[in-house]
């Protein structure tokens, strides 16, 4: 690509740290999840929609009470 763009240049490798409010700090290891999932806690890596979608409108319902 550089040298059809008239630059020598070239990438040897591409990190992405960060994309939109994510943080590579955020980021959960293949290993992590496997002992999560081994321990029954792998909702704790599960990142809520309002975070994902957050221009999007939502609505919180309250938690059910048992009878």
């Amino acid at each position: 690509m550089g040298q059809k763009l008239g630059y020598g240049a070239h990438l040897a490798s591409l990190r992405r740290t960060t994309v939109a409010e994510f943080a590579i700090e955020d980021a959960a290891h293949a290993a992590s999840a496997g002992t999560a999932m081994q321990q029954g806690t792998v909702e704790s890596l599960f990142v809520h929609p309002r975070k994902l979608a957050p221009q999007l409108p939502s609505v919180s319902a309250p938690k059910k009470t048992p009878p």
